[in-house]
């Protein structure tokens, strides 16, 4: 007969270990190496996501009722001679104690090993500057299909790609068909491109001859990415209160403005 008991607990592999001791104080002590008192672990579940739903068989058999168990350092409970179901435990490695009526005990151990390997990775399409063209494509694996997607906590939809993103910081959750969640957090960035983008306007405006092309040792280089990025807020400043290029030069267009502010909250990136 089969006696349930829900253990939330850690619990190892199937090796038996005797080890018998007394109480003490026992006006009788039984000589527990003549103990028959057994105990043996049997079907092993696996504890899934995380979470505290592993199980084992305990069978008890030898030595006298009333019979008890206690799981690394937590407390005894009462338990059945025969096999008991010990649920809600966790993965991991401990060990049981078994402890009968003549306060003889026995050490068992038992694994339980953890499952649902579910892992997650995106692909990314940029927002572009002041616009939300922005993707998320959640591509998951391991785990139990059907996977579920959801992004920063919205509506949870059976498809793995989110459209219409402004720049931003997002979080992408997959849940598979056990329950299984797992997330990662992302930037969408713009994708405005330094060399393709930044660098036209800095040459057509700024690094230009006897200016901020180099050839003045006063004036910071701007034909240099590094001195540009170091300086990034700080130009992107200036061109937005206008004060760059200065006086008597053609003002940025607003969308050259755009172009700039965008890469640099990019981060200044060498692309």
């Amino acid at each position: 007969m089969n006696h349930l008991i829900n253990f939330k607990s850690v619990v190892v592999c199937s090796m038996l270990i005797l080890v018998f001791a007394c109480g003490s104080d026992d006006e009788n002590p039984m000589d527990c190496s003549a103990s028959n008192l057994q105990a043996s672990v049997s079907g092993v579940t696996e504890a899934s996501c995380g979470l505290d739903n592993g199980s084992f068989e305990l069978n008890i058999s030898g030595g006298s009722a009333p019979y008890q168990f206690s799981i690394a350092s937590s407390g005894f409970q009462t338990i059945q001679g025969g096999i008991n179901v010990i649920e809600e435990v966790p993965s991991g490695s401990h060990v049981v104690t078994v402890r009968d009526g003549q306060n003889c005990s026995i050490l068992t151990n038992v694994n339980i090993p953890i499952t649902n390997n579910l892992t997650i990775s995106t692909q990314l399409q940029a927002a572009g500057c002041e616009t939300a063209n922005g993707t998320i494509t959640i591509n998951a694996s391991g785990g139990s299909e059907p996977y579920n997607y959801s992004l920063d906590g919205g509506a949870v939809q059976s498809g793995n790609s989110f459209t219409d993103l402004e720049v931003g910081d997002y979080t992408a959750f997959v849940t598979d068909a056990d329950g299984c969640e797992t997330s990662v957090t992302v930037s969408v960035l713009s994708g405005v491109s330094y060399n393709n983008q930044i660098v036209p306007i800095i040459n057509a405006n700024c690094a230009k001859s006897t200016c901020h092309d180099g050839s003045n040792a006063s004036a910071p280089n701007w034909t240099n990415l590094t001195t540009v990025q170091a300086n990034a807020e700080n130009i992107k400043t200036r061109a937005i209160d206008g004060t760059m290029p200065p006086a008597g030069n053609d003002p940025l267009q607003p969308e050259e403005v755009q172009a700039i502010a965008c890469w640099v909250d990019d981060g200044a990136l060498d692309n």
